[in-house]
């Protein structure tokens, strides 16, 4: 006997279902368009050869559905409620993952990054929060400013969807599995980077009771990243990512989630300054 439950589900593209026993989670289906499974299912084999800790494929059907193995640990974001002793070694242990993906994911099909889609994720911003279009376009165009003159750095193996719901710990600097792998291909570093800043940085306004520490440890993880990329780079891809989070806050936050949007616009545009 078992019983499912959606964990996510974005119309036309992919749903995500829960599989529960008596004991516990028994597995996760990932459920996607039918041509976009064999490289869904190439990605996982390439990661696990890797050694890298993504969950285990138990089945696949290839009209579309995977079913994966329930990651061990907990998801960061517990650990950054709960407060981390040393930001720069729980950061060094999840950056390197990073390190850990194969040259050969370069070879698959590139997606684009949050940055490369900045003017969509201004209009969406900008119909959530009519009063602050003119905001959310500025940040958006800013960014575009800001990614013509600045270096991204080499192409390289890039997880793709790079933030804390997607990376789990067993401890503060133990990484036990590395989430959602469908966007691992060639990219740039400095963009897995901005995704993890990002969201993180929008925690505060879900849930200020919750991450008190989060704007502290972001200024130390800040300072710690931009000495590794480009600075400017960083800070626009940063700002990219956090403005595609403004429209989302709408879905999660009943009918506290405008001023929770406005917060996400106002860390997008603090991103910008850093650059």
């Amino acid at each position: 006997p078992a019983s499912v439950s959606i964990v996510s589900y974005r119309p036309t593209r992919r749903c995500v279902v829960k599989v529960e026993g008596r004991a516990g989670t028994l597995a996760f289906l990932k459920v996607v368009r039918p041509k976009l499974f064999p490289d869904l299912v190439r990605r996982h084999e390439i990661l696990t050869a890797a050694g890298l800790p993504v969950p285990r494929i138990t089945h696949t059907d290839d009209r579309g559905l995977v079913a994966l193995t329930a990651a061990p640990g907990r998801p960061m974001a517990h650990y950054l409620s709960a407060g981390v002793d040393d930001d720069a070694a729980t950061l060094d242990a999840v950056v390197g993952m990073l390190d850990l993906l194969p040259d050969s994911v370069t070879s698959l099909p590139k997606h684009p990054s949050w940055s490369e889609r900045v003017d969509y994720y201004g209009h969406a911003a900008a119909t959530a929060l009519p009063s602050e279009a003119e905001r959310a376009r500025g940040v958006a165009a800013e960014v575009v400013r800001m990614m013509q003159s600045s270096d991204p750095g080499p192409v390289v193996p890039t997880h793709g969807d790079f933030y804390e719901a997607n990376i789990f710990l067993s401890s503060p600097t133990e990484v036990s599995a590395l989430l959602d792998v469908d966007a691992v291909g060639p990219g740039h570093r400095v963009d897995d980077l901005a995704c993890l800043l990002g969201h993180v940085s929008v925690l505060p306004c879900l849930a200020p009771t919750s991450y008190p520490e989060v704007p502290h440890t972001l200024v130390l993880w800040w300072e710690y990243l931009a000495a590794q990329v480009d600075r400017t780079a960083l800070a626009a891809r940063a700002a990219a990512v956090t403005l595609s989070l403004v429209a989302g806050a709408k879905k999660t936050q009943g009918e506290a989630w405008r001023q929770d949007a406005l917060e996400r616009l106002a860390q997008a545009e603090h991103w910008l300054t850093l650059g």
